[in-house]
């Protein structure tokens, strides 16, 4: 009964802060800087218990569920979808080495796969304070396969970079994206 109060209470207090509800965040990718993460990370659930976490010594922690986009993955103005997790402890975000892995996937089908495949991408927060981390220090592949260096998500703001909000459509927008910019069949092979 103390373990079902004490899980009651702190999702109570997720959703009086606030964490609850989804929020939006974008990335710029510092190895494909044309290209960014546009992301909806929403509070999921407790990943421990009062019990394990006493036993343990272990840190509370706490589950989020990530749908979101990428956007010029495969060149251009393409988007894909992505999906993941993010872990951290609490309170979120401390200590600062939370947890993301990413799933990318190109939905273009037919010649499209040919220089553009799905990316996995296994990120650790860097060392600076705050929740959504400002740079996320990433390893990634796609299923050609290649691994990618190493590289970074950095935070941008959304209200100030066009990318962020960008649909792909099949309209021509000119400026906003220029083809050849992104890591597709003009960026080379992602």
């Amino acid at each position: 009964m103390k373990k079902v109060i004490y899980s009651l209470g702190l999702a109570l207090l997720l959703l009086i802060a606030g964490k609850a509800s989804a929020e939006l965040v974008c990335y710029q990718w510092s190895i494909f800087p044309f290209e960014r993460f546009k992301l909806n990370i929403l509070s999921h659930s407790l990943l421990t218990e009062s019990d394990e976490e006493a036993k343990f010594r272990h840190p509370q922690q706490l589950v989020f569920s990530v749908h979101g986009k990428v956007v010029g993955d495969c060149g251009g103005d393409t988007v894909r979808p992505v999906v993941g997790t993010l872990i951290s402890t609490t309170p979120v975000g401390q200590p600062f080495e939370a947890r993301l892995g990413l799933e990318n996937f190109n939905t273009t089908g037919g010649s499209g796969g040919q220089f553009c495949k799905d990316v996995e991408m296994s990120c650790s927060a860097g060392k600076e304070p705050g929740f959504h981390p400002p740079i996320w220090n990433c390893f990634s592949q796609n299923k050609f396969p290649v691994e990618h260096p190493p590289s970074q998500l950095i935070l941008v703001k959304e209200s100030e970079d066009p990318r962020c909000s960008l649909f792909e459509d099949g309209t021509d927008r000119g400026a906003v994206g220029a083809a050849g910019e992104g890591s597709g069949p003009a960026g080379g092979l992602k």
